[in-house]
């Protein structure tokens, strides 16, 4: 098991998040470990699933920023309908463009925090 050398804080997105990312990587240099090999996740509120635009803009954001493993938070009953375009229509699609795009296995991960009972 690798050492901990940084923790970019994963509740909340900062302004300043591609500073922080550019001081992990510079410790994971200085530690000797290829920056690119470190999964990297982040969790935040429900806000990238209020549109498919939002969910966009989220995911390409952290994706450049080298994170690997996307998750959210379930939003509001309301706005399930959204989440269900986003994760049958527009996931495959952005990971079908990266898949495309690059030669890396990893692709755009999501993951939502259950409610106690299924959405219908």
């Amino acid at each position: 098991m690798g050492r901990v050398i940084g923790i970019v804080e994963p509740f909340r997105v900062a302004s300043d998040l591609a500073e922080r990312v550019a001081t992990f990587e510079a410790a994971c240099r200085e530690a000797g470990r290829d920056p690119a090999t470190v999964r990297r996740s982040v969790w935040v509120g429900a806000e990238p699933l209020e549109s498919k635009a939002a969910y966009t803009a989220f995911v390409e954001r952290h994706r450049s920023l080298g994170f690997t493993d996307l998750m959210t938070a379930l939003p509001a009953r309301g706005s399930w309908s959204t989440v269900r375009e986003i994760a049958t229509g527009l996931i495959p699609r952005l990971r079908a463009a990266e898949a495309s795009s690059t030669d890396s296995n990893v692709g755009v991960a999501v993951a939502a925090a259950a409610p106690s009972r299924t959405p219908t």
